[in-house]
């Protein structure tokens, strides 16, 4: 199966629901298979999250191979195995998680790492179209970049991506990639947008989240790279003074706390990720969005961001 995103064009052994599907692909620029992976025993241990699950095993750790592979296994028993070029994918999961599983993990942080193998710097952001130009919404997990997209979504603005924000560089300008068609969300924020819970499908049954389809019925998915007007850096969720939209006091330090899988970086990709970040707050605007508690007040927060986002754009042409 032919897939397109973030900037690659995939071939994959097994199906990635919201990826965009593709007849034919000009130059392949990554294989995911399914197979064995064999134990990494004795091996350099690259990088262990401090977290632990339910029972007691670490989330994440990531072993760097002899032959420069990196072996990511998570503590639910799904491993990856990424080349040293950021090329091949190979994958397993346990017998009781599907495909879909899997590729929670796949289509974000492995593809977020492999394009860092790549030399590509991408935001842990959402990406929706305001006119012909992106904003990215930047922000921690859970901070609500994914709901706000939705809302975003709703109200008829076409969305580009979710959660790996590619930054691809044109001839000093900053485009987005695509990404793939579906939002994730918590089913507080489903409950939100749509008055029930349950109103959308799960991502798995083995998962509490959910997922809004960006092909089905008003909902529009922007499938071509565009040029990124304004970065929107999510604040806090306040009672007083949101839904609001400013400025941002430290852009380079908050994006870079930011960019997606920076936890495995090396020395050389650092240097190379403060370089991009640099140019980037050099030519785009960065600015922070305090949204309201009551996600009622997130129509509201939309709009004001698409008047700053049109208010900037309309100043450059001037």
């Amino acid at each position: 199966m032919l897939y397109r995103a973030f900037g690659l064009e995939i071939a994959s052994e097994v199906a990635l629901n919201g990826v965009l599907s593709v007849g034919a692909i000009a130059n392949q620029d990554v294989s995911v298979r399914v197979g064995v992976i064999p134990d990494p025993a004795q091996c350099e241990l690259f990088f262990e999250t401090q977290n632990q699950d339910a029972e007691d095993n670490s989330v994440l750790r990531v072993y760097k191979l002899p032959d420069g592979s990196f072996h990511f296994a998570y503590g639910d028993g799904t491993t990856f195995r990424v080349d040293p070029a950021g090329s091949e994918v190979l994958m397993q999961w346990p017998d009781t998680f599907t495909v879909e599983d899997a590729a929670t993990y796949l289509l974000g942080p492995i593809f977020g790492f492999l394009l860092r193998l790549r030399g590509v710097v991408s935001l842990h952001a959402s990406g929706v179209l305001i006119g012909d130009e992106a904003v990215a919404l930047v922000g921690r997990a859970g901070a609500g970049k994914s709901t706000i997209a939705a809302v975003f979504a709703q109200c008829g603005y076409p969305v580009i991506t979710d959660d790996v924000f590619v930054l691809k560089d044109c001839r000093g300008r900053f485009f987005v990639e695509p990404g793939y068609a579906t939002l994730r969300l918590w089913p507080d924020s489903v409950e939100a947008l749509c008055g029930s819970p349950q109103a959308l499908p799960l991502i798995t049954p083995n998962w509490e989240k959910r997922y809004l389809d960006l092909r089905t019925g008003p909902f529009q998915f922007a499938d071509r790279a565009v040029p990124i007007s304004t970065i929107y850096v999510l604040a806090d969720r306040q009672d007083s003074g949101a839904p609001a939209v400013g400025p941002e006091p430290e852009t380079f330090l908050t994006l870079l706390a930011n960019t997606y899988c920076n936890y495995l970086l090396d020395r050389r990709a650092r240097a190379h990720e403060f370089e991009v970040l640099g140019r980037l707050v050099n030519s785009t605007p960065v600015r922070r969005i305090i949204p309201h508690t009551a996600a009622s007040r997130l129509p509201e927060l939309c709009g004001m961001i698409a008047d700053d986002a049109g208010s900037r754009a309309r100043s450059v042409d001037s």
